[in-house]
């Protein structure tokens, strides 16, 4: 009987963390954006104020106009800062390049767990 060529099982978890680590990581794209609190006069405010606006919208009171709104831009631009206008900002959050996404993938065989 022909011997086939085997692989000692011991090494399979650090290839899988090499192979992890090389392709796997956040696109270089989203972690040069982050995400800002942006008021009516298009200037940077504090994050919390974007997010008390968030939990008054979810809690079921009388809707209003928004008047703080999140903004993703290039990181380190500091509060007080006025945007308007700037094409370096965007109110939708950059998504991957095509590139990065591999149909298939691990787990293209899972199957739906039902709960």
């Amino acid at each position: 009987m022909k011997r086939t060529a085997s692989i000692d099982l011991r090494i399979v978890p650090a290839i899988v963390a090499a192979a992890l680590a090389a392709g796997c990581g956040s696109p270089s794209n989203q972690t040069a954006f982050a995400r800002y609190c942006m008021d009516e006069a298009k200037t940077l405010v504090e994050l919390e104020k974007c997010e008390r606006e968030h939990e008054r919208g979810r809690s079921g009171g009388v809707p209003t106009a928004a008047l703080y709104h999140w903004v993703y831009g290039p990181r380190g631009v500091p509060i007080g800062t006025r945007i308007g206008g700037n094409p370096s900002f965007s109110r939708t959050a950059p998504s991957a390049p095509a590139s990065s996404t591999v149909p298939g993938g691990f787990g293209s065989s899972a199957r739906p767990v039902a709960s």
